[in-house]
């Protein structure tokens, strides 16, 4: 009979923050940075720029000495030019690290024989930061703090390599529906299943909690049918699981219903029958299944 009770699941288809500092401390930081451009944007270095994140950080110690790319050298063949800033960079490097850098300039844009190559609408202070992270000898990294600066001109520039560096800094955040969204936003599967897994853990107060409203507005349903499944799946193996303690006391609980039964029990307001392809269906399923394995818990 166990066998029978679980609910047929699809495949998947697709965590500490760090601490904050005071705001003198960050702009000490970033001064020692960039001395040679004071009118960047502290506050947009500073802090994660996701519009529907909350996992805005502050730096905790000193960044790295960053590569301002200010000065030319004798290999230089290319110059940027970012809010009305240039840095003088070299194609080969773009080109190997970017697959549209590489189109760029060696085809018929108009970019292939320019010199120069205007990036509006970009942050001076990321496009810097991008740059010390392909350059040699690569000492500065894609942290928590600065993989939201950074993953945009990556998507955009289609850097793979940076890509992977970001996905293994987004898993090991705690889960939360705003990683996922990320996941989704920037097409990262790893992230996606990692999140989808990791967000079933979450209980339904903390899913349905005021500042998740937005983002849950701009998640796939599939993500969240593939939660409330999970959900349903491992709270149902606890509930086999006690109903197995009782069994070996010979004190089975009277009310206790078949875990297939009691699905078809438990359909919401828009259906008669059970669908699992319905996120309020799977809800209330899921809000019987830990009803019934507290009580069972409780009794034993």
């Amino acid at each position: 009979m166990e066998e029978n009770c679980l609910i047929p699941l699809g495949a998947v288809q697709v965590v500490p923050r760090p601490r904050r500092t005071e705001l003198k401390s960050i702009k000490d930081a970033l001064r020692k940075v960039d001395r040679e451009s004071k009118d960047c944007d502290i506050a947009q270095r500073a802090t994660i720029t996701h519009p529907l994140s909350e996992k805005s950080r502050r730096l905790d110690k000193p960044l790295p000495e960053l590569r301002l790319f200010s000065e030319p050298d004798a290999l230089c063949n290319l110059t940027l030019v970012v809010e009305d800033k240039t840095l003088y960079i070299h194609k080969e490097v773009l080109a190997s690290w970017s697959p549209v850098f590489m189109a760029m300039f060696s085809s018929n844009f108009i970019e292939t024989e320019k010199k120069e190559v205007v990036l509006t609408g970009k942050s001076l202070y990321n496009v810097r930061l991008l740059l010390n992270c392909i350059y040699p000898p690569n000492l500065y990294k894609i942290t928590a703090e600065n993989v939201m600066l950074l993953l945009p001109l990556i998507e955009e520039y289609d850097i793979s390599g940076l890509k992977t560096q970001c996905e293994d800094i987004l898993i090991q955040e705690e889960p939360s529906l705003d990683i996922l969204l990320i996941g989704h936003e920037y097409n990262m599967p790893k992230v996606i299943e990692h999140s989808v897994t990791a967000c079933s853990s979450l209980s339904l107060t903390s899913i349905d909690h005021k500042k998740n409203i937005e983002i849950a507005n701009h998640i796939p349903e599939q993500y969240f049918l593939e939660i409330y499944r999970t959900k349903i799946t491992l709270q149902g193996e606890q509930l086999r699981q006690y109903k197995r303690l009782k069994e070996k006391s010979n004190a089975l609980h009277s009310n206790l219903e078949c875990w297939g039964k009691a699905s078809n029990s438990y359909p919401c307001e828009k259906h008669r029958m059970f669908n699992e392809d319905c996120i309020s269906c799977l809800r209330e399923f899921y809000t019987y299944a830990l009803e019934q394995s507290k009580a069972l818990k409780n009794f034993i």
